[in-house]
């Protein structure tokens, strides 16, 4: 089980370089003004394109061979290249830095992953965990948010006027207004209205599979279905983002509990 998780992990690391790679062979993109992040130090290089070009196909590349033949030098270099490559495909972008974070972290802490153990050992156990609760985490803050600011205005707004807000700054930002919005805003927005008090209900209640270690499954499935309504409805996909959520909260956790029924099966049988 230990190897199959870390195949899928490098399979989705993979993809995510794959897919945000066009910008770094495309000489027309537009200049780095300032490295950031782990990409930070190359701002004493002024790199070309073609280094940008070398540090994604690498980056590629031992993801591949991670992929294929996990090993503990390989997903060092693995990670190392992820890290430089994300950074720098930030530094070009300058926004969706925290789709990120939980691909970057859990890069570096599954090195410290044994293959020569199960997924429920102390030690594996407790570096999915550290992810788990750390992606939940992310949802946590972001409803603490939303509470701390209608602590700031004192609560003198309503649901609606929350959501009219999201609605109007994510149209100021250039994307097109969604038919089935325009109908909800007009006919049934206090449709809308429910669905943000459940979304903060999700995110304000997000830690507690930390809590009870349990439910990882189930706030998987909630977080999926509030980034598809996103997606759905403002036309904003937050795919890594929602590709950690598959993987770390259901695939993962699948996975855990497989191996503990198997485990516990043969213990009977034996006895």
């Amino acid at each position: 089980m230990s190897l199959i998780l870390l195949r899928i992990h490098y399979s989705m690391l993979f993809f995510l370089l794959f897919t945000r790679s066009a910008r770094f062979f495309n000489r027309n993109s537009a200049p780095i003004v300032e490295y950031i992040m782990f990409a930070r130090p190359l701002n004493m290089f002024n790199p070309s394109f073609w280094i940008h070009c070398i540090i994604v196909f690498l980056g590629l590349l031992f993801c591949l061979v991670c992929l294929l033949k996990p090993n503990k030098y390989f997903q060092i270099a693995a990670t190392f290249f992820f890290l430089l490559t994300i950074s720098i495909y930030i530094s070009f972008s300058g926004k969706g830095e925290h789709l990120y974070y939980i691909w970057m972290i859990s890069s570096f802490c599954l090195c410290f992953f044994s293959l020569q153990k199960s997924l429920n050992s102390r030690r594996n156990y407790t570096i999915l965990r550290l992810i788990q609760g750390l992606l939940l985490s992310h949802y946590f803050l972001s409803g603490m948010w939303k509470v701390c600011s209608m602590i700031q205005a004192k609560f003198q707004f309503s649901f609606k006027d929350i959501v009219f807000e999201y609605v109007a700054y994510t149209l100021a930002r250039g994307r097109d207004a969604n038919p089935l919005l325009d109908m909800l805003l007009y006919q049934i927005p206090e449709l809308l209205s429910i669905g943000f008090l459940f979304v903060l209900l999700f995110q304000l209640s997000s830690l507690i599979p930390v809590i009870f270690d349990r439910f990882f499954i189930l706030y998987g499935v909630f977080a999926l279905i509030f980034h598809f309504s996103v997606g759905l409805l403002l036309g904003i996909y937050f795919i890594p983002l929602a590709l950690a959520v598959l993987f770390f909260l259901i695939i993962c956790e699948f996975m855990i509990k497989s191996e503990k029924s198997i485990a516990l099966n043969l213990k009977t049988g034996s006895t």
